[in-house]
């Protein structure tokens, strides 16, 4: 809604990255992503941490880009665009 794009680092299982699509796209109960002030990000990570709950830091918010550590990068205005017109196309 505000364009707001991200600079993400996936995560390492093993040494070898994890399975891309599923990481992200996966529809696993009671997974949330926050954006955080990164002054605030250390203390919201030992809270997590004490309350039991898996903490990962994925990256940090940027202007209007979405880019993977893997050599991706959209706009998020194509994002948009993509989500939003697909179903209409699709229909026609």
């Amino acid at each position: 809604r505000h364009g707001i794009g991200a600079k993400i680092k996936l995560p390492v299982d093993m040494g070898k990255p994890v399975q891309v699509f599923s990481y992200l796209c996966g529809e696993d109960q009671a997974r949330y992503l926050l954006t955080v002030d990164s002054g605030k990000a250390a203390e919201l990570e030992k809270q997590a941490k004490a309350a039991g709950v898996t903490f990962t830091v994925l990256g940090t918010t940027q202007k209007d880009v979405l880019e993977l550590d893997i050599t991706c990068s959209v706009k998020v205005a194509d994002l948009r665009k993509a989500n939003e017109e697909w179903m209409p196309g699709f229909m026609a």
